[in-house]
């Protein structure tokens, strides 16, 4: 009876064995913080563009880079970084308004309760 109780207990893992679960975050802000991720990616993919005047061909040449992100290059030198945020894929073009993605990033978090 004594072991059919521990392991029960052990398989709930009552907070107070386990500590807290970690808090789920809302869709919008894992969305926000990939957002975040990938602007600040693509500065580094741009200062290696500049530095060795060509895209890299992956993103292990970028030092850092979230092994989760997905490089597309395109034509004339833009690309594209991508990345699974919960249920959804958020992408980021270098043709993109990314001062106004970064913003509205911010924003999200910030109103974050």
């Amino acid at each position: 009876m004594m072991v059919a109780s521990s392991g029960a207990t052990l398989l709930l893992q009552p907070e107070w064995l386990a500590g807290p679960k970690p808090k789920v975050e809302a869709p919008e802000i894992t969305a926000a913080t990939a957002t975040i991720t990938l602007v600040q990616l693509v500065s580094r993919v741009q200062a290696y563009q500049e530095e060795n005047g060509h895209l890299p061909t992956d993103l292990r040449d970028i030092t850092g880079a979230n092994p989760a992100v997905t490089f597309h290059a395109e034509t004339g030198g833009a690309f594209e970084l991508s990345l699974k945020a919960g249920d959804s894929v958020v992408a980021v073009r270098t043709t993109d308004s990314l001062q106004a993605r970064l913003i509205e990033a911010i924003r999200t978090l910030q109103r974050r309760t």
